[in-house]
């Protein structure tokens, strides 16, 4: 007989191994005033589950004090084989995952308990829900480094990028004849889900790609009755996925198409048709600057000459770096980065070229932007900022968070650098002039920034990585940019780890 089960009306049979349940696991099988006292909340309808306080899941205890949604066998059924998915794939370090819409938290410990390679992060609006993980993940003796609690509406407050996300987010419709016992005793809002049971669902399914790791897997759990909806926002989202159904509840396993995954939304901008506007048009000789006036400003110090080294040295020198001891830049020496990779070359006021830089830019349009999160706190503190040309100042970005763009890298050793240059591109300033070929233009004066930073970083010592991917979403939105600017490039910098 199975533990858990919903029901209207408990048959005579059903409350007599409730009742021995309830004596053999709380009471030792002695009858006392309490134990009487918990009969009658059995034979009252009370889920025998929160009536001894606890139960077992996939080989984990789980408290129920706090009085989350029970586990249900069917999630059991499917986690053991999403389980075994994993173990069969044979992945070497560690395995990433996120059990959103946690509750008791019963999926993520469950993972941690059967799979040693796996770091859990447990995602959940609910106050109670949080503490009640806390509870079984110190119940089950997990240690703190394998897992992170997050509060977060869904995604809101998630930032990192997944081998493996699962979900049993409410999705029961409002129409479907619930049993009593649930409805009187369980956290109505950890099932319900509006009239057709993808109030939660649609939005999580569109928002998780962004989420996973190229090749990483998504499980979830639905109500079987919504299918057929639930296939075609699949198909709008381009995951191959399979199911399986177990009774009214339905089992969702899913992976992104081959080359969909981690959208980067910068190929949203080759997407949009830029007409071709008079180059010659007065406006082209203007070159606006993006400022952030009401931000705290952190005046860098004046730039001075390089380290005499000769070119060939340096270039002999570059090399990308992946090994950084997390000191801390200095300003001087972060002024020094930012200037002589990008910086605005001095020229007398009102002279036509008074806006030149150390880098060539397609019709002078300078559509590159440049931010910093810095990750090591010294000199300056640990934020994000955003260069000011034109003042050879830093803009510190409250609104940002350096923690979430850290986490939003997909290299560990990347982490471990004191900070991080992020270039934007700015689609108008170049497409406005030039139509579709200013994205090219962007590109091109992106890859000679980058440049210039390997260059100039190695004449001051510094190790430079130049990265290709992270989660863009994370980036974009920490920056607050908007539709015309995305961040498409970006370069760890640090001081080199020694005696390597």
């Amino acid at each position: 007989m199975a533990r858990h089960i919903n029901y209207n009306k408990k048959t005579e049979e059903r409350l007599e191994q409730e009742i021995k349940w309830l004596l053999e696991e709380k009471y030792g099988n002695k009858i006392t005033a309490a134990a009487n006292q918990d009969i009658e909340r059995i034979k009252n309808g009370e889920p025998i589950d929160y009536v001894i306080g606890r139960t077992d899941f996939c080989g984990a205890k789980i408290d129920l004090s706090l009085r989350p949604l029970i586990p249900r066998p069917e999630t059991e059924c499917w986690l053991m084989e999403a389980i075994g998915d994993i173990k069969s794939r044979g992945d070497k370090g560690e395995i990433k995952c996120l059990d959103i819409f946690s509750g008791s938290g019963c999926i993520g410990i469950a993972i941690l308990k059967n799979i040693p390679e796996a770091r859990v992060d447990f995602a959940d609006i609910d106050d109670n829900a949080l503490k009640q993980i806390m509870i079984n993940l110190k119940l089950n003796g997990v240690h703190e480094n394998r897992f992170s609690i997050i509060k977060s509406d869904v995604f809101e407050n998630v930032s990192e990028a997944y081998d493996y996300i699962f979900a049993n987010p409410p999705y029961i419709p409002t129409k479907y004849p619930v049993a009593q016992s649930a409805l009187k005793y369980e956290p109505h809002h950890s099932f319900l889900a509006g009239d057709s049971g993808l109030l939660f669902i649609r939005p999580f399914l569109c928002e998780s790609k962004k989420y996973l790791k190229n090749g990483g897997r998504l499980w979830m759990e639905f109500y079987a009755g919504e299918r057929m909806e639930i296939e075609n926002i699949l198909h709008k989202n381009n995951y191959d996925f399979y199911f399986n159904e177990l009774g009214d509840c339905g089992i969702l396993s899913a992976k992104l198409r081959a080359g969909k995954a981690s959208a980067d939304p910068f190929f949203e901008f080759f997407g949009k048709e830029m007409p071709l506007i008079n180059i010659n048009s007065p406006e082209w000789g203007t070159v606006t600057y993006k400022e952030y006036p009401r931000s705290p400003k952190i005046i860098l110090p004046k730039p001075v000459s390089l380290p005499a080294k000769t070119i060939e040295n340096i270039l002999r020198r570059r090399k990308t770096e992946r090994n950084f001891s997390k000191k801390p830049i200095s300003k001087k020496t972060l002024g020094q980065l930012l200037y002589w990779s990008a910086g605005l070359i001095s020229k007398t006021a009102g002279a036509a070229d008074e806006f030149r830089r150390f880098y060539p830019s397609g019709g002078a349009r300078y559509p590159i932007e440049i931010y910093i999160a810095n990750f090591t706190p010294g000199e300056l503190d640990a934020g994000v900022y955003h260069y000011n040309v034109k003042g050879h100042i830093l803009e510190k970005l409250s609104f940002s968070s350096a923690e979430k763009i850290k986490h939003a890298l997909f290299f560990d050793f990347a982490k471990d650098a004191a900070a991080l240059i992020l270039l934007s591109f700015v689609g108008e300033q170049t497409t406005k002039k030039y139509g579709n070929l200013g994205y090219k233009l962007g590109l091109l004066e992106a890859g000679h920034i980058g440049q210039n930073i390997y260059l100039v970083g190695t004449a001051l010592g510094l190790g430079v990585l130049a990265l290709g991917g992270m989660n863009y979403e994370v980036a974009q939105r920490e920056l607050n940019l908007g539709e015309e600017e995305t961040v498409f490039y970006q370069l760890a910098v640090g001081q080199p780890e020694e005696n390597r």
